[in-house]
Parts: structure tokens; sequence; C-alpha cells
């Protein structure tokens, strides 16, 4: 009994050395990763443009490889909304680092639907359905219109009135 508990120990303090000297051998390696920047490359893209991406990033070949920068070009990336994760590998090869942008795009509006309405005209909510459709899903933004338009059935005298979105992702 006491034995057992003693390998777990020692089986649970091994690992968590392997993890460690993962994370560290890793970061050593992005700290040691010096050159030119040769080539970039962006992977990912459904929807959005390689040169839109392109015009994102801020490093540009024949440059020296700085960790900072990369991390603004990441910044820069996410900052127009079109993508949920951003992502960079650096390779190096005998010519010098070839820089690959991997992006996730976010979702697009196909359709916007108000269901469940009984007490309103579909035209009311013309002027505060802020969402459209084959615009990139912004959550925000969704909230912002729920608000709205329970702002909106406040207005008309429906106090009690729930306003729900409802995502429905198509695979």
């Amino acid at each position: 009994m006491v034995l057992d508990y003693i390998i777990k120990i020692i089986l649970r303090t091994k690992i968590i050395i392997f993890a460690l000297l993962v994370v560290v051998a890793c970061f050593s390696r992005a700290i040691a990763l010096e050159g030119i920047i040769v080539e970039i490359r962006v992977e990912g893209n459904m929807r959005v443009d390689k040169e839109t991406i392109e015009s994102y990033i801020l490093t540009r070949p024949g440059e020296k490889y700085l960790a900072s920068r990369i991390r603004e070009d990441i910044t820069s990336i996410y900052s127009h909304g079109f993508f949920s994760d951003v992502r960079v590998e650096a390779i190096e090869t005998p010519e010098g680092i070839v820089l690959i942008y991997i992006v996730k795009e976010k979702p697009v509006i196909r359709e916007v639907k108000i269901t469940g309405n009984r007490k309103l005209k579909e035209d009311d909510f013309e002027e505060v359905v802020i969402v459209k459709a084959r615009e990139v899903l912004d959550k925000a933004k969704i909230k912002a219109n729920e608000e709205e338009i329970e702002k909106l059935y406040q207005k008309k005298g429906y106090f009690l009135a729930k306003v729900e979105a409802k995502i429905k992702e198509e695979k």
C-alpha cells in the first residue's frame, strides 16, 4: 500500500520533470532562433485572401528575426476581427528562417432569423437589428443586439420580454 503510493509519487515527479524539460527546450529554441527571414507564408485562410493577411504582417523577408515583431504581427492580424486563432511557426533552413502564419477564420453569419415574436411587427426590428447575414460572427455584437431588442420590447410596453440569440454552427 505504502509502496504503491511512493511509486505513484515518483512517477508523477518524473512526468512533471519531463514536462518542464519539454517546455524549457521549446522556450530556449524560440529564444535561440536567430537569422534572417527568407520567406513568409500564410496558411489556413479560406475567405480572407492571402494578400490581405500579408498586408497586416509588419515583418518582411530580408529582416532579422525578432520575436517581439512576430508578437506585433499576431496582434495586428487579430485586431482586424476576422480570426479566432493565429499562430506562427518559424522553420530554420540553410537559407534562413521561413515564417508560417497559421490562421483560423471566424465563422460567417449565413442567416439572421427572428423567431418567437408574437407582439411586434417585423418592420419594428429592422431599425434595431445590427447583426447581418454575411458578416463575421462577433459574439459581443450579438449580445449588444439582444439588449437593443429587449429595449425595443420595453419601449413598446413589454417589460418582461426576454431575448436570447441562438447560434447554430453548421459543419
